[in-house]
């Protein structure tokens, strides 16, 4: 869709199409509505930004107090060495965010728009419905639809408010791509698993999902780049600023003695050509023309109060001007400079494998969806009370209602924690195995039950690190052998060993550890260990002592 004025036909008579107002060839009536807003780069950084627009390479620079660069549907936008784009976006209409792209060096990318009425917006906008990536690495952030040029067994799943997704990705040298920062489900089409939401680092292959428990060092230093961006956007401020600094000291001074000066001038000509004037007018110009000649009174009034501190503040806002400047180039500088470390090799421990585990509560991701799903319903009752379409009194019912269906998962969660380690009661959020101990041991002054053991990926809503899993064991413990009180430390007392490997204390336990006689407590003790330990020992003792053990396996 061309801007601007369209042709109309024969000579000047124009047109009338329904829904579109005035079409006139010549001039004298109204032109068609030029569309206000287009997606655009705002900002560029270096020589090497390219639109590639039907064959033609348009070179874009762009950055502060200049025009943005506009673009069209099915425009390719390339980044070279050294350049980057951001400050790339469409503008969002009506209930829908923004999309939002920033371009690191070497990367290529594909629009496609469409034209939207909006209200809040005249004449409408043209929004992103598509992204395609190419190639590179960018950071993208909108409703709209993102796909690979080359296929790539991935699927996205929108999670704020099941309209927008957003992550920092890069399609690798080996095909892989690894996606950083992200706030979407990322699901493997084939191995049909996904990684956790708010993932730090995720890496698909042809054939698997790994969900890095960091992020690697090239990424770390990818993610500067956006404090970089911002800093040398600077540059140009600094360098405004002290183009255009403002009104010195001597420049009020000069202005307020001309404004003077000029009220003076206009006071002697009223005694000269105004003999009526009232004595006590006169009298009074007469004192203010002396004063003025004699540079006090008015004058003196008028003038700067604190003229050094003045001056002070002016060379501080000279001096912060001059270092926006200096710290915009350097920014400039190190992101036209930088080279990012390699990828690092991809550990099969981080790969992730299909969840079979029990589900006994909702986890924290699928909690958070839930949250935002009924976030999204709440919003939209709002709508329809707003438009008249249901009463307040309907709204308030429905929110309530809304609002208890937000939170139970939560008091579920809740009740299940509050019972973990009491007798017969399940322990994991998500177990994978479970097992009866019911083994007594007598460790000094104190009975302890091993009743029962889980392993499982999640625990107290919280997730187990790639290739790791949670193991609980529910205890009771009794002070049985002594009339004083009998203390344990389980971080140097209840450890957990499995095959050859060293004993692993504690993550953490919930039970007393002080124990007066006769007077019992239960609760649980928690370790993390490798997904493929089966056999465990439960050994009571410090590490270099002797131990008293309990087996048991999962």
């Amino acid at each position: 869709m061309a801007d601007g004025m369209g042709m109309g036909g024969g000579t000047g008579g124009g047109s009338i199409e329904m829904g579109k107002g005035y079409d006139y060839e010549m001039g004298g009536a109204p032109k068609k509505k030029e569309k206000v807003s287009k997606t655009s780069i705002g900002s560029t950084v270096g020589k090497n930004v390219v639109v590639v627009r039907a064959g033609k390479r348009l070179p874009v620079e762009a950055g502060l107090g200049s025009k943005a660069f506009r673009l069209e549907s099915g425009d390719r936008v390339e980044t070279g060495d050294g350049s980057y784009a951001f400050g790339f976006t469409d503008v969002p209409t009506g209930d829908n965010p923004c999309t939002s792209i920033i371009m690191f060096p070497g990367s290529a990318v594909e629009i496609a728009t469409r034209h939207r009425s909006a209200g809040n917006v005249e004449g409408g906008a043209d929004v992103i419905t598509k992204v395609e990536f190419i190639e590179g690495m960018i950071s993208f952030a909108g409703p709209c639809e993102f796909v690979f040029k080359k296929a790539v067994p991935v699927k996205f799943l929108p999670t704020v408010m099941g309209k927008s997704i957003g992550f920092c990705a890069e399609i690798r040298k080996d095909g892989s791509v690894a996606f950083f920062r992200s706030i979407a489900d990322i699901e493997h089409t084939r191995a049909k698993v996904r990684a956790r939401l708010l993932s730090k680092e995720t890496v698909v292959t042809d054939d698997a999902l790994y969900d890095l428990p960091a992020l690697e060092p090239r990424y770390e230093e990818a993610y500067k780049v956006f404090d970089l961006l911002v800093r040398s956007q600077g540059a140009q401020l600094g360098r405004m600023a002290l183009a255009h600094p403002g009104p010195s000291v001597e420049d009020f001074k000069k202005v307020m003695q001309g404004t003077i000066a000029a009220n003076v001038a206009q006071m002697k000509k009223e005694l000269a050509e105004n003999e009526y004037l009232p004595r006590e007018v006169v009298a009074d110009y007469k004192k203010q023309i002396a004063d003025f000649e004699a540079g006090k009174g008015v004058s003196a009034a008028f003038a700067v109060k604190d003229e050094a501190g003045e001056k002070g503040k002016q060379e501080a806002r000279k001096q912060s001007a001059q270092k926006m400047a200096s710290d915009g180039d350097a920014a400039l500088a190190k992101l036209a400079t930088l080279r990012l470390p390699s990828p690092q090799p991809l550990d099969k421990g981080w790969m992730v494998q299909k969840d079979t585990s029990e589900r006994r509560t909702m986890g924290a991701d699928d909690y958070m969806r839930h949250a935002w799903a009924t976030s999204a319903k709440v919003n939209e009752l709002e709508a329809q009370m707003r438009a008249g379409k249901i009463s307040k009194s309907e709204f308030a019912a429905k929110r309530k209602k809304l609002d208890e269906e937000a939170v139970a998962p939560m008091k579920k969660s809740m009740e299940h924690i509050a019972n973990i380690g009491k007798e017969g009661k399940p322990m994991m959020d998500a177990v994978s195995a479970k097992a009866k101990i019911g083994k007594r041991v007598q460790y000094g002054a104190i009975l302890v039950e091993a009743r029962e053991a889980e392993k499982g990926p999640e625990f107290r809503m919280v997730k187990c690190p790639q290739g790791s899993l949670f193991v609980a064991v529910s205890v009771r413990l009794e002070n049985t052998k002594s009339a004083a009180t009998a203390y344990i430390v389980p971080d140097e007392e209840m450890w957990l060993s499995y095959g050859a490997s060293a004993p692993l204390k504690p993550e953490n336990y919930k039970f007393e550890t002080a124990l007066d006689p006769k007077k019992p407590t239960e609760g649980y003790v928690w370790y993390i260990v490798p997904s493929d330990a089966k056999k465990f020992s439960l050994m009571m003792g410090k590490k270099t002592m002797p131990k008293v053990l309990l087996d048991f396996s999962l």
